[in-house]
């Protein structure tokens, strides 16, 4: 951090992230200084009193969340706190942003490269909770080009492994057998600290909440909290005739009913699991086919292809791009290629009327992942690893609607539409005018759109912010066609661009 002003720490909830900033400020001598969400009005006791009257000085003018934030970090760099004791200074800590910093990432640039040159500004870290939702998006807050202009470190967590989750949980369990006197319920055994850890995900706040809970009921395995198992069932039933059995609830399940944190998957994993198919090896269990079907028998899927696609919290089209764009590297022959190609296109048929596209649409990836899923009979696909990548759909279509913007701003005084002019006077007019000063330029904007190698490749902990990207050219499948005129979404971008914050420095004096 020697001469860097701002760290980024991201990484998944109950990691540790803030408590390791509050440990290093304590042990540096630094005053911590945390950031929090304001409200918008000041509160008044006498409000529903006063509801419509007005008294001179009770005027109240609204300031934006933006320039409060930027108050803050200025006001913090200027002074320091009263209470401090030593001259170690002020370090910033902001983990709840400001919902309108969420809504215009812009702004929020425009602030951070100014804070960055203000030669006296204190040290910000910035904490960034992984999550699958679009708002709030570490690429998003922070887009590489940013994070390189302004030299941000950044560091991720890991989440918290098991085994050291579990000696954690023996640890609070010993410390808190010394510390209470007095009977106590029997402690939950090392099984059951087990599958806490293992159901919190590297969470280790949820793991001790679970632990809290587990502690309070007389349990001695984690499943025994659901199935209604306790000492009054061990003894047998006194009552007369018969009793009903409740359901049996699967490990899974308690795990998830226990202190369980979120079954939503990051895009990464979920398109591992259907592009690498694992399946169960117990081949007892698969119900024969006939004859005529004995081609189509599988063995079970480890996950359901349905249920992997809800976790996703992102579209079928969106989802199915993904798995058409990495899908060929998973197949060894030829025959299952060409299996999965046909569920795509039956995929794809079911979405491509815009009306009913809402109704169809889980339709469409239960079809796109099941399609891929079923032809592929190695299960693990040979057990190596295979890099996946972003579709090169959403480059492609973002270079052709400002190919055609340029096109049609070249011919503006012809009345044709955008096919007629990149399908037929562009190509004649090549072949015509050889020697034209614009057909080099306009045949080299049609054919560069072809050599696009967009090979940019997911990482594990990227989540479904393509949605946005998405959103941003899901106008374009309709803008092409016929007759519909074509809008250049980067020139959205750059009009929004030119309406920054003004930010000035508050004058204190």
């Amino acid at each position: 951090m020697k001469g860097r002003k701002l760290l980024l720490l991201t990484g998944p909830a109950g990691c540790g992230k803030s408590a390791t900033v509050r440990v290093l400020a304590r042990e540096a001598g630094l005053n911590l200084v945390e950031w929090t969400n304001p409200t918008t009005t000041p509160y008044n006791n006498n409000f529903m009193e006063q509801e419509s009257v007005w008294r001179p000085g009770d005027t109240v003018v609204p300031v934006s969340q933006t320039t409060q934030f930027w108050e803050f970090l200025m006001r913090c760099s200027k002074y320091n706190s009263v209470c401090m004791t030593d001259k170690g200074g002020n370090l910033v800590c902001v983990e709840d942003f400001p919902n309108a910093i969420l809504r215009d990432p812009a702004s929020f640039h425009t602030m951070l490269r100014k804070y960055s040159q203000w030669s006296n500004s204190s040290p910000v870290v910035f904490i960034v909770t992984d999550s699958t939702n679009q708002y709030g998006n570490v690429k998003q807050l922070f887009p590489p080009d940013l994070v390189q202009e302004l030299s941000i470190v950044s560091i991720g967590f890991n989440p918290i492994a098991s085994g050291l989750l579990v000696k954690a949980l023996g640890r609070i369990l010993s410390i808190e057998n010394v510390s209470e006197g007095g009977p106590r319920l029997p402690l939950p055994t090392k099984e059951v600290l087990q599958s806490l850890a293992e159901a919190s995900g590297g969470d280790i706040r949820s793991a001790i909440n679970a632990l809290q809970f587990a502690t309070k009921k007389d349990v001695g395995n984690i499943e025994g909290l659901f199935t209604g198992s306790s000492k009054k069932d061990k003894l047998g039933s006194r009552g007369k005739g018969s009793t009903k059995s409740k359901p049996a609830v699967s490990s899974k399940e308690a795990h998830v009913a226990v202190g369980g944190k979120d079954a939503s998957l990051f895009l990464f994993r979920a398109l591992g699991k259907v592009l690498y198919c694992k399946r169960n090896s117990d081949k007892g269990i698969i119900e024969t086919l006939p004859k005529h079907l004995k081609k189509n028998e599988r063995l079970s899927l480890q996950e359901i292809p349905e249920s992997i696609y809800e976790k996703t919290s992102m579209g079928a089209s969106s989802f199915s791009l993904f798995l058409h764009q990495n899908y060929l590297n998973f197949f060894s022959d030829i025959e299952s290629v060409a299996k999965a190609a046909h569920y795509l296109s039956d995929s794809d048929v079911l979405t491509s009327e815009w009306m009913e596209r809402d109704v169809l649409e889980g339709y469409s990836a239960s079809v796109t992942a099941r399609g891929l899923m079923h032809p592929n009979k190695d299960g693990t696909s040979g057990g190596s690893w295979r890099p996946i990548t972003r579709p090169q759909w959403y480059a492609v279509t973002k270079k052709m609607q400002e190919h055609s913007l340029a096109i049609k701003e070249e011919h503006c005084k012809h009345s044709l539409t955008t096919e007629e002019l990149m399908t037929v006077l562009v190509p004649l007019k090549c072949r015509i005018l050889p020697g034209s000063s614009h057909t080099t330029r306009e045949v080299g904007l049609l054919s560069n759109t072809q050599r696009i190698i967009y090979t940019e490749r997911l990482g594990e902990k990227d989540v479904s912010s393509i949605n946005i990207e998405a959103e941003e050219v899901e106008g374009a499948a309709f803008s092409v066609l016929p007759g519909l005129p074509t809008v250049s979404s980067s020139s959205q971008v750059e009009e929004e661009s030119e309406e920054e914050l003004i930010i000035e420095d508050p004058d204190d004096d």
